[in-house]
């Protein structure tokens, strides 16, 4: 089986066998219509899900039509 690349910091956290939570995130394109008939890939444009217990703030790094950073959503 391969090693996959991984950030130092993770790597040496799963090594040394620390707990860690986990969690599923999805993200949904809400079918929205817009002038164009494109979306605006704006941060309302989507609906995030979760199944973790405690809030997570997460940046996908998307951007919407114009270029402009989502930044980052917090789930509760």
């Amino acid at each position: 089986m391969g090693v996959r690349n991984l950030h130092s910091d993770t790597k040496a956290s799963l090594l040394a066998e620390k707990p860690f939570t986990y969690a599923h995130l999805i993200k949904f394109e809400k079918p929205l219509l817009t002038a164009t008939g494109q979306s605006g890939r704006r941060p309302e444009d989507y609906v995030y899900l979760s199944d973790g217990s405690h809030d997570i703030v997460f940046n996908d790094g998307s951007t919407t039509a114009l270029g402009v950073a989502n930044g980052a959503i917090k789930l509760t």
